[in-house]
């Protein structure tokens, strides 16, 4: 004959539970917390608007410029470097940056800083009637890079900083206002 289980009193099963609870609880508050990726330090995102501008010198961006003939022009005329700016950001050249971005958002993987940074920047053309196009760091870099190959002068990674800084200063009123 089988041996019959004396059966557990309710009590205890309620406790024994609590207690699982409990100590769920106590594990859960001691684990380390997760630092989510969207809620970034000031730095981090200060590091990366400062990464932006360096997307103008990837080999899909290399041989992307704004038009040297017509920023010649543009630059012999009374016209500030913001009208200029302005006037070179043509449809067929948003239309091929776009394109080109896309390429390089596609050519790494979808965790990478260059791509995360092609996407932003397509992000921020598509929505220019929002954003506007003088707060597009890759834009102001592009500018830049032409117009150092139009007055000869040679814009590597190394003095784009130092170029983008004179830049702002140069036209941090007349940005202010648009923005």
């Amino acid at each position: 004959m089988a041996k019959k289980r004396k059966q557990k009193k309710t009590g205890m099963l309620k406790r024994q539970k609590e207690k699982r609870q409990k100590k769920m609880i106590r594990r859960h508050k001691a684990m380390p917390k997760k630092n989510s990726q969207q809620g970034g330090s000031p730095q981090q995102l200060e590091q990366l608007l400062n990464t932006l501008p360096t997307l103008a010198f990837e080999p899909e961006l290399t041989d992307l410029n704004m038009g040297e003939e017509k920023l010649r022009t543009l630059l012999e005329s009374e016209k500030t470097e913001i009208e200029i700016i302005l006037e070179l950001l043509t449809e067929e050249f948003i239309a091929d940056l776009d394109q080109r971005l896309e390429q390089l958002e596609s050519a790494h993987s979808e965790k990478s800083i260059k791509s995360v940074l092609a996407k932003a920047t397509r992000h921020q053309i598509e929505n220019s009637d929002k954003i506007p196009h003088l707060s597009n760091p890759v834009l102001i870099a592009l500018f830049l890079k032409t117009r150092s190959a139009v007055e000869g002068e040679k814009l590597d990674l190394n003095s784009l900083p130092a170029a983008m800084e004179e830049f702002e200063k140069r036209n941090h009123d007349f940005i202010q206002e648009l923005t």
